[in-house]
């Protein structure tokens, strides 16, 4: 039987939540190899390289604010919290690691795929189900 792409992308998506769900995995993840599931995985890293990542020099600097308040955070010797948290989405989360210049590597564009790379930029590694982020001052 054949499927069409659309299909096929929506077993991967499938594959991929249903593994982070139940921590084993999915049997939708049976339908590919890793020869045939790294073109998908390529495509939500350009996704999220393009939106989030280091594709624009806006982009590097949408999370300047957050970091700001960081600093004056921390700065602040007058302050009695010990913790300032924040609660956002996972775009927001990947701007403050842009900013930070975490995950920063080569270009990625439709034609720097390449097949088991050891690129930086992976969205699955960097954008999981759950993130955070902590910025933590030893004095």
């Amino acid at each position: 039987m054949l499927y069409s792409l659309v299909e096929v992308e929506l077993m991967y998506i499938a594959c991929a939540y249903e593994t982070g769900w139940k921590k084993t995995i999915s049997p939708w993840c049976y339908s590919f190899n890793l020869e045939t599931i790294q073109p998908f995985e390529y495509v939500d890293d350009l996704v999220q390289y393009w939106y989030n990542g280091y594709a624009f020099k806006i982009t590097t600097r949408l999370a300047c604010l957050a970091i700001r308040d960081a600093v004056l955070f921390f700065n602040d010797r007058r302050n009695r919290r010990s913790a300032n948290i924040y609660f956002t989405d996972i775009s927001s989360v990947i701007h403050v690691l842009v900013h930070l210049g975490v995950y920063k590597g080569k270009k990625l564009n439709s034609k720097t795929f390449e097949m088991n790379s050891k690129r930086s930029w992976k969205a699955s590694k960097i954008a999981g189900f759950a993130n955070n982020v902590a910025l933590i001052f030893y004095s």
